[in-house]
């Protein structure tokens, strides 16, 4: 996994980059200058974008992602599969656009509690447009082992010109509300599709042609089944990551949505890392998956595992060990403390995910890929029908916004363990170790001692727990030789440090 621990290394330090600007953006410029209800319209209009997005790009991503390699593998001309996706996004995007101006008064009219989302009507559709092209362009630098500039431009630049932004907003007015609203999507979402474009056009240079019918043809044939349930698994998926704000705005009102926004984030940047590793290991295990390796297969299956437990379980903790001192230092943080419990469920359901290493990803590039549409399906419908259930719950734990985060929490629940049963079943291995026993032990160490340690300055106990979070983790995972990935990425931090030094 020599390739897997280099570009993971690279991808981690700039998604922990980008976290920490999103983190302080976040948490202490969003909150100082907009209002939850404002923070709750652009996050509902985001996620509706996200929503429209499977419309717009019809698995033209999962496409190349999956079928490089295949023509590789077999001489076939792959920048085909370019020419294929880029044909795919400039005939429907059109479509999907019209289709969304005619019925815009059908869909807003859902928001009941949240009218004046209707001024921003043309946000989710410029969100859809840039979001699915990014994720176009991106699977294509993907397929060449190409993960850290896209990580840059969607995860750095984006937060930091944000950031500007809002500093140009709040601090200097050189902007009304309205204008921040859409400049924030114009700079999120157009700039970094815009940068990855020039950036595949210097660097890695993927050719477009003109396929002979035959050619054309037999693309056609070997996508066109795998694409057909890519567009409803797509759709599954998105409904499943973006229904709940859109939920909370038309049932609860967008001040709510607000809080919870800021407390979803604080919940999912335990899944920081879990992203990088993805990336990277998705084109590896397909090539195994390919080549029928399956000793392979279940070693990447089983090392995930125990890595993103890992780092899951350190960065979770790290979190919510801290909430309380988290919540009182960011700006109006009693405005936002009513998502406390939003932190919880979240956090939990991304390390349930963590730990379960890449199943989703195994299924999908497998024969049995059709059973990750039957999971979508059933999660996504299951999603909607518990927000339903538990938004109007009069219950302090599992009601209105805490509800909507329980609900989240047990979706991910099914959709693992289900998706955990297939790989199981039809490839026969699982991917826990004795390995992630071990995993327990800086669990209850780092846990015990923070429930010890008592300062009543945020910034302090924040601080001092995190150092004993890292020396707990570091010191056990060494001691124990809990991961052989993690033991070489420390081996060569220390090389560099040394190398530093002399």
């Amino acid at each position: 996994m020599g390739i897997i621990a280099r570009q993971s290394i690279k991808a981690s330090i700039v998604g922990l980059v980008g976290v920490a600007i999103g983190a302080f953006t976040r948490l202490f410029l969003y909150t100082k200058f907009l209002t939850v209800s404002e923070i709750g319209i652009l996050e509902t209009v985001v996620k509706l974008g996200i929503l429209m997005t499977p419309f717009f790009v019809v698995g033209a991503p999962q496409v190349i992602l999956r079928f490089f390699n295949r023509f590789k593998e077999k001489q076939l001309n792959n920048r085909l599969i370019f020419t294929y996706a880029v044909l795919i996004f400039l005939i429907v995007t059109p479509i999907a656009s019209l289709i969304y101006l005619l019925g815009k008064d059908l869909i807003f009219s859902l928001y009941t509690e949240a009218p004046e989302l209707a001024n921003y009507f043309l946000l989710p559709l410029l969100v859809a447009i840039t979001y699915g092209g990014f994720s176009f362009l991106r699977s294509i630098a993907v397929v060449h082992l190409r993960i850290t500039i896209p990580t840059f431009l969607s995860g750095v630049l984006d937060r930091l010109m944000i950031m500007v932004l809002l500093i140009a907003y709040g601090v200097y007015g050189l902007v009304t509300i309205d204008q921040f609203i859409y400049l924030n999507i114009i700079v999120f979402f157009g700039f970094p599709m815009l940068f990855m474009l020039i950036y595949l056009a210097l660097v890695i240079k993927p050719e477009v042609v003109k396929p002979k019918f035959d050619e054309a043809w037999n693309i056609i044939k070997e996508s066109s089944a795998y694409n057909t349930y890519l567009i409803f698994g797509t759709l599954t998926g998105v409904v499943i990551s973006a229904i709940d704000v859109n939920m909370i705005s038309g049932k609860l009102g967008t001040s709510l949505a607000g809080v919870y926004t800021i407390a979803f984030f604080m919940g999912t940047v335990i899944e920081i890392p879990q992203r990088s590793l993805t990336k990277i290991i998705y084109p590896i295990l397909n090539k195994a998956m390919l080549n029928n390796d399956v000793v392979e297969v279940k070693k990447l299956y089983q090392k995930s595992s125990v890595n993103q437990f890992l780092v899951g379980a350190f960065m979770f903790l790290v979190v919510w060990v801290n909430i309380d001192s988290i919540f009182a230092i960011i700006p109006n943080g009693d405005s936002f403390l009513a998502g406390k419990l939003v932190v919880l469920y979240i956090g939990l359901g991304k390390l349930f995910d963590m730990t379960l290493g890449v199943n989703r990803q195994i299924i999908e590039l497998s024969k049995y890929y059709k059973f990750n549409l039957l999971i979508s399906i059933i999660l996504s419908i299951l999603v909607i029908i518990l927000n339903l259930i538990f938004i109007p719950l009069n219950s302090e734990l599992f009601g209105g916004i805490n509800g909507v985060a329980f609900a989240s929490l047990l979706a991910v629940a099914v959709t693992n363990i289900l998706s955990l049963a297939v790989v199981w079943l039809k490839e026969g291995f699982l991917p826990f170790s004795s390995q992630m026993i071990l995993v327990l032990i800086p669990i209850f160490m780092f846990y015990g001692l923070s429930a010890f340690i008592s300062i009543s300055n945020p910034l302090l106990s924040i601080a001092v727990k995190g150092v004993i979070a890292v020396l707990v983790f570091v010191g056990a995972s060494y001691y124990f030789r809990i991961s052989e990935d993690f033991m070489l990425i420390l081996q060569l931090v220390v090389k560099r440090f040394k190398a530093l030094l002399s």
